[in-house]
């Protein structure tokens, strides 16, 4: 049976997955930043939804309660997704060094001496 905290993880989880969608819609996000937060929803409309499979989810894998795993799992996404966006930084900034560099030799302010 689904009480009000079924209701509510449900909610969240559907407004989270539109929110993700349409960010990515729109192109605020990258879809690749935005496939963690769908999958966090989905996740989280599945586990809320079913008291049953929560609770079978949480026994195969050796939880004590269904809330221990979902903040693992959120935690666990959260990590991941900080990697990703600190691979995406480092790029970005390597990028703009070349470019910074590359404008400098074009305007001959940089020489063999500043490297």
């Amino acid at each position: 049976m689904i009480n009000t905290y079924n209701l509510l993880g449900i909610g969240v989880g559907v407004a989270m997955l539109i929110w993700t969608l349409s960010l990515v819609k729109r192109d605020s996000i990258m879809l690749k930043f935005g496939i963690p937060w769908v999958v966090l929803s989905i996740f989280s409309i599945a586990f809320s939804a079913s008291s049953s499979f929560a609770n079978k989810l949480t026994r195969l894998l050796g939880f004590e309660k269904p809330s221990n795993l979902y903040l693992s799992v959120t935690v666990v996404s959260l990590v991941a997704l900080g990697i990703l966006l600190s691979i995406e930084v480092t790029k970005s900034v390597k990028r703009l060094e070349k470019a910074a560099i590359a404008i400098a030799l074009s305007e001959g302010r940089f020489t063999s001496e500043n490297d």
